[in-house]
């Protein structure tokens, strides 16, 4: 999994260098889920899926400061 990872990150900074609209949301982030937040060590639980919706949430945030989508033309914009 982890050489996965880098291989996407790898490809994340490739296409960005190439001004492609392209970013990464890094669950692996300090504000990410940890192990705690893990019910068998691979599955989260409650808190660990609302770490990733936050995240989630900051990189469709992200994407729209950079022009890559435009939340306002959805009915219910998950920013105002």
């Amino acid at each position: 999994m982890i050489s996965v990872n880098a291989q996407i990150r790898a490809l994340v900074e490739k296409k960005s260098s190439e001004q492609r609209k392209i970013l990464l949301v890094d669950m692996y982030s300090p504000d990410g889920p940890d192990a705690q937040c893990l019910v068998d060590g691979i599955h989260p639980h409650d808190q660990g899926y609302e770490k990733m919706a936050i995240l989630w949430l900051r990189g469709m945030q992200e994407a729209s400061d950079w022009g890559f989508i435009d939340l306002a033309k959805y009915k219910y914009p998950l920013v105002q």
